[in-house]
């Protein structure tokens, strides 16, 4: 597996971050960092390119699905660039179980099988 990496492109009104590489739990602790140094600038547009992601593991996908909302709630308008479908996949994975309350998730342990497999 390629290193993961994360190229920032800052634009008058528009925030680029284009991932790279495959995205794992270990890389993405380290770019975490990148992400949090960007908190202080505000951009009106966000666009998360992960066009040359090779592969995206679920605690990825929780870590973007995160950096969406946490820049939606802010009133940023987000863009999402997703070119392999395993990539879609994963992430609309994360994001059809986190839009659920927790407690409903509890109460239907096998509904996360369930999705998986479709």
């Amino acid at each position: 597996m390629s290193q993961a990496s994360l190229h920032v492109d800052i634009q008058e009104s528009q925030l680029l971050l284009n991932f790279s590489g495959a995205l794992n739990l270990y890389e993405v602790t380290k770019l975490q960092n990148q992400v949090n140094n960007l908190e202080p600038l505000q951009k009106k547009n966000l666009q998360i390119n992960l066009d040359k992601v090779s592969y995206l593991d679920t605690s990825a996908a929780i870590f973007i699905n995160n950096l969406l909302k946490h820049y939606e709630e802010k009133g940023i308008k987000v863009f999402l660039s997703i070119e392999k479908e395993d990539i879609k996949s994963t992430l609309s994975l994360v994001q059809s179980i986190s839009s659920e309350p927790l407690s409903s998730i509890a109460k239907t342990p096998s509904r996360f099988l369930e999705s998986f497999g479709k």
